[in-house]
């Protein structure tokens, strides 16, 4: 049986999450390992922030760690038909230093990542070498100012 000692709470990039230490204990020399056990190494520290409330503070992607967090309980890669944040994701689990799910990622052969520019970010055309241009214009016969997006 869990004790409520062995509950914690992480604050992910504004989203709550609430598991157990031994959840994230499950893959060893982790920075969740770390984090879960209370024994985060010096440079580890300026990543994790206890907050008043004694909730666990990690300034990285909330919506991605719920993916990271379902490994952990299930010990599955379980992603979403067509998901696009392959690479997002990696650079999550690379972060927390999760190397079998980081592995797992990249062995992953049903999903095609999008090329990603130096923001992260994917850029329209990209996948075929094609550039994409757009310009802003006003409308200045509208009874109000309006920018249209042409492209």
């Amino acid at each position: 049986m869990t004790s409520s000692e062995d509950v914690i709470t992480l604050n992910v990039g504004g989203t709550m999450y609430t598991t157990t230490r031994s959840t994230l204990s499950k893959e060893t020399d982790t920075l969740l390992a770390n984090i879960a056990t209370g024994s985060l190494l010096d440079d580890e520290r300026v990543n994790v922030v206890t907050m008043p409330d004694g909730t666990l503070f990690v300034d990285r992607d909330g919506p991605l760690f719920a993916y990271i967090l379902h490994f952990l309980r299930t010990d599955k890669l379980s992603l979403p038909e067509q998901f696009r944040e392959l690479a997002r994701l990696k650079d999550e689990a690379d972060f927390y230093r999760l190397e079998r799910f980081s592995a797992l990622l990249s062995a992953s052969s049903s999903i095609s990542p999008r090329p990603r520019t130096a923001n992260g970010y994917t850029t329209p055309g990209a996948e075929t070498g094609t550039s994409v241009c757009f310009s802003f214009h006003w409308d200045t016969n509208a009874p109000f100012r309006r920018r249209f997006l042409s492209g």
